[in-house]
């Protein structure tokens, strides 16, 4: 394991010797914001690493194989597997490094039939995710010959996080942070769980040998701004250093399909609550910067659809949502006399804990949730 704040091996950035002490109240908060800040930063940019040094010639990771994988020709499949037993991100295919490092690299691996090879560089990838941006994966090791490619718990657990399986997914959460955090990572299939998004092939100056023709032909196809592939044939025609390949491809490109997709616009609406607190609707806003004096760095709307009248509370982390929300209730129905019947948000972890979810059952107040991107 390596620390974030030192850089030195051995220890946790939350137990580093040389980190700076804050005083009690700022340290509290900026370890409270840290954790209710996982979401955002696992939808921005999450980063699975794992560190280990070797000496050559010694063996470096054991990858013990407890079970047996599908049948698959190659690595080549874009399929990742959710491996307990790997020590560390691995996979035999170079396309999928957006960056690559094959200089220094002292480290061997021990495959499942007992074959040592050589880790011919370090690098990092990229995954695609659904309507969301790309998930990088970094300290990915290249081995030659891997047949399968590997996502490492043992190296998601040196990041600093905990790895769950249930229920068929595989959940994935800060430690020491409650598990309604959790993201879900993988699914199973069969026997094994597979890694939930799909590598993106990079756009490197060399192609692998090994890779097909059709392979080759997406490969371009991406590298040209996803060119249409009819256009790929009058490419190598007019230019130096394009290879020959067929433009025959068996799959629509996602990002094509995604990209060619239009959605009607949404009818205007004059649909209101016939009462004040018939229905309200909630949303929180944040991660501010910079931090207000007083410390808030989020805050959350409550706006009668009758009305229009909104109340807006400052919050300090995302968790204090479910108390302002006692507090408004308090408020407004002390105020007017009546009672709140509905409350609209969207799928939020803040809106959806267990507690929130119990107040609002056991106050008759039903809870009706936004279709995710959607207005």
């Amino acid at each position: 394991m390596k620390c974030w704040n030192c850089q030195n091996m051995g220890h946790y950035a939350v137990v580093c010797p040389k980190k700076k002490k804050k005083k009690g109240k700022s340290q509290s908060m900026a370890a409270s914001a840290e954790v209710e800040d996982f979401a955002d930063r696992f939808d921005r940019e999450f980063a699975f690493t794992a560190y280990e040094s070797f000496s050559v010639g010694s063996p470096a990771t054991q990858v013990q194989r407890e079970h047996a994988f599908p049948s698959i020709s190659r690595a080549f499949s874009g399929i990742w597997y959710v491996d307990s037993g790997a020590s560390r991100h691995m996979t035999g295919v170079r396309e999928y490094f957006s960056e690559l490092s094959e200089s220094g690299t002292n480290i061997e691996v021990v495959l499942g039939d007992d074959r040592v090879v050589r880790v011919v560089g370090v690098g990092t990838l990229t995954f695609q995710r659904e309507s969301k941006s790309p998930l990088k994966v970094s300290d990915v090791l290249y081995v030659t010959g891997m047949m399968k490619n590997l996502i490492s718990v043992s190296a998601l657990e040196d990041r600093g996080y905990e790895v769950m399986f249930r229920g068929g997914q595989v959940l994935m959460y800060p430690r020491g942070t409650p598990a309604d955090s959790a993201r879900v990572i993988g699914v199973r299939h069969t026997k094994v769980y597979k890694f939930a998004f799909q590598p993106l092939l990079a756009l490197s100056n060399s192609t692998d040998s090994r890779a097909s023709s059709s392979e080759l032909c997406e490969i371009w196809h991406r590298r040209m701004g996803h060119m249409y592939y009819g256009a790929l044939r009058t490419l190598r025609e007019i230019t130096i250093g394009v290879p020959d390949f067929s433009i025959d491809h068996f799959d629509t490109c996602r990002g094509c399909a995604m990209g060619n997709f239009a959605k009607s616009p949404f009818p205007n609406s004059d649909n209101r609550a016939t009462g004040i607190l018939d229905l309200i609707h909630s949303d929180v806003s944040g991660r501010m910067s910079p931090v207000s004096l007083s410390g808030y760095e989020y805050y959350v709307l409550f706006i009668d659809d009758h009305s229009r009248r909104t109340w807006i509370y400052f919050l300090k982390t995302k968790s204090e949502v479910f108390k302002r929300f006692q507090e408004f209730r308090a408020l407004v129905e002390t105020q007017t006399g009546r009672k709140i019947k509905s409350l609209r948000s969207d799928n939020g972890g803040e809106y959806t804990l267990g507690e929130f979810v119990d107040y609002c059952a056991e106050a008759g107040i039903r809870r009706e949730f936004t279709v995710p991107y959607n207005p």
